[in-house]
């Protein structure tokens, strides 16, 4: 039997990056062994990974909202053109909110 811990860097959007160390320890009586493996970007599987051959030990390091594909999801940003932004500047400028000009009072 034995023991193990993964410290890794907090989760970041950028998926090309990864960073961690699989740190493994023997906990039998009268052995003492341990190995620190280093993890990279090589070493990841992404959800929904399928192996064409071959098979795979998995260790899952992020969950739930910590998950890349949960912080690479994000609102779209309206797409306005330049001529609707001269446009609504100019609108604004144009009408000012109500009980601001000396017409209302």
């Amino acid at each position: 039997m034995g023991q193990a811990d993964t410290p890794a860097d907090p989760p970041i959007k950028d998926i090309h990056t990864f960073y961690g160390v699989l740190n493994l320890r023997s906990t039998e009586p009268g052995v003492s062994e341990e190995s620190s493996t280093p993890l990279s970007v090589d070493n990841v599987l992404w959800a929904n990974t399928v192996l064409a051959a071959g098979s795979a030990i998995g260790l899952v390091v992020y969950t739930g909202k910590e998950t890349r594909a949960v912080l690479n999801t994000s609102e779209p940003e309206t797409k306005m053109g330049t001529l609707e932004n001269e446009v609504n500047k100019m609108a604004k400028v144009s009408y000012p909110p109500p009980g601001t000009s000396k017409a209302d009072k």
